[in-house]
C-alpha cells in the first residue's frame, strides 16, 4: 500500500489531515484555523532539524506552505477547494493551481513564490533561503484568514 501511496504522489500526512478535517466536520473558520495551526507545528519543527536532519527539514517546510495554501484557499472560497473535496484530498496539482490563482487574483504573487520555493528547495543553504517565504505565507495566511481578503479577488490588485 505504501509503494502505492508513493506512486499516486500521496503524503500519508496530508491525506490523514485531509481524512480528520472533513471527518469532523468543522465549519470553515475552523478548518481554516486548523490548516494555520498545523503550518505553525510544521514551521516550529522545520526549524529544529535543519542542521540535524535537512531533507527532514525541507519535508516540514512544504507540510507549512501546503498547509497555508488550504488555509487561504478554504478563507478565499477559491474553486480548487471544491475540486478537492470531491477528490477527497488536496493533490499536489490543486494545491499548485490554488496557489498560482490566488496570485494572479490577490495581485500577490509571493504567495506563488513562496510555494514554488518548497519545491526546489536543496540543502541547508536552500532551508535557510525559503524558511523567510513560507514564514511570510504563515502570516500573510493568519491576517487573511483574520479579517483580510473574504472573497476572491478582493486583496490588493485584484
Amino acid at each position: 500500500m505504501a509503494r502505492r501511496v508513493r506512486e499516486l504522489g500521496v503524503g500519508i500526512e496530508s491525506a490523514l489531515v485531509d481524512l480528520v478535517l472533513m471527518e469532523l466536520g468543522l465549519d470553515p473558520p475552523e478548518e481554516v484555523e486548523a490548516h494555520l495551526d498545523l503550518a505553525s507545528h510544521f514551521l516550529d519543527e522545520c526549524r529544529r532539524p535543519v542542521e540535524e536532519d535537512l531533507a527532514q527539514a525541507s519535508e516540514k517546510l512544504y507540510k507549512a506552505a501546503e498547509e497555508c495554501v488550504r488555509a487561504l484557499a478554504k478563507r478565499l472560497g477559491i474553486p480548487e477547494t471544491a475540486k478537492a473535496r470531491e477528490h477527497g484530498r488536496w493533490y499536489a496539482w490543486l494545491l499548485d493551481k490554488a496557489a498560482r490563482r490566488m496570485a494572479r487574483e490577490l495581485g500577490e504573487h509571493s504567495v506563488k513564490g513562496a510555494w514554488d520555493a518548497t519545491y526546489t528547495c536543496g540543502g541547508s543553504t536552500g532551508v535557510e533561503v525559503d524558511l523567510p517565504q513560507v514564514e511570510w505565507l504563515l502570516k500573510y495566511a493568519e491576517e487573511t484568514a483574520r479579517g483580510g481578503p473574504t472573497a476572491r479577488g478582493e486583496g490588493k490588485g485584484g
